[in-house]
């Protein structure tokens, strides 16, 4: 999604971006984050960072992950839309203040 929306992935310096400043800027260029997760500090994404990097023992990764897909599916689902939504105003011709 980075690349679609021309947001650059690596640093000044050539290393990578870490994935809060690349979801924040891909998130203000185009609203793929529910105002839910953005508006609180992308929680979401903080606490799969904590589950992924071990910060969780085994029974508490398991209890946050059917809660924790549905979210990330959400926000895939997200993306999806907006771009069938993009599609369907490019396809009826409609110009740019008019889209989605």
């Amino acid at each position: 999604m980075a690349n679609t929306v021309g947001v650059d992935t690596k640093n000044s310096k050539g290393g990578r971006r870490t994935f809060k400043e690349i979801l924040k800027e891909v998130d203000q260029k185009s609203g793929i984050v529910p105002h839910e997760f953005s508006s609180n500090g992308y929680q979401l994404f903080s606490e799969l960072s904590n589950v992924m990097h071990g910060s969780a023992d085994e029974g508490e990764a398991l209890s946050k992950y059917r809660p924790c897909r549905r979210l990330v599916i959400g926000i895939v689902e997200n993306i999806r839309n907006k771009s069938e939504l993009a599609r369907a105003v490019a396809a009826l011709g409609w110009g740019a203040e008019e889209s989605v």
